[in-house]
């Protein structure tokens, strides 16, 4: 989504401008880790959506999203699971590169930050689980939230279980 809000720069992936969506489809992820470092910008808003379809545009609900925010108007900070678990609190600072460990095994997710757990987050694997954020199957994202955001994401590692 907007290819053009997107490109590398000293080896890392820069994303700014209006919202935008960067893509990682190279096959559709159940269990899986991802580590990257990321740097945001004062007042910036970003974040790594995963179990997500490919939507053309647009905001979307589906999927889990890790926020990237330490200081962007929207309270839910850094290492939130957005719209289900969320932190006030940002335990990293803007424009200084911190480490993002997210782990998926089956219901559970793990996020680190700089190494430290942040959230540790299993989904009720029942019927009557309420709203649209779903562990499942899908792709990974990166976010590009608002004109005034910019994110750098390098280093980017990615395991996924092997296969049988």
């Amino acid at each position: 989504e907007r290819p053009k809000n997107w490109g590398v720069e000293d080896g890392a992936i820069v994303g700014r401008g209006t919202r935008s969506h960067l893509y990682y489809m190279a096959e559709k992820l159940e269990d899986f880790e991802i580590k990257t470092e990321v740097m945001i910008n004062e007042g910036g808003n970003s974040g790594i959506y995963f179990h997500v379809p490919y939507h053309d545009g647009g905001w979307f609900g589906d999927g889990h999203e890790v926020q990237i925010n330490n200081t962007h108007g929207d309270p839910v900070k850094t290492g939130s699971l957005w719209g289900v678990v969320k932190l006030y609190e940002s335990p990293v600072k803007d424009d200084e590169w911190f480490k993002v460990h997210i782990a998926v095994k089956g219901q559970n997710i793990v996020v680190r930050i700089n190494g430290k757990i942040v959230m540790d987050y299993t989904e009720p694997k029942c019927a009557g689980h309420q709203g649209v954020r779903h562990i499942g199957k899908g792709y990974i994202a990166f976010q590009q939230h608002d004109p005034g955001s910019s994110v750098k994401y390098r280093n980017i590692m990615l395991k996924t279980p092997a296969k049988k």
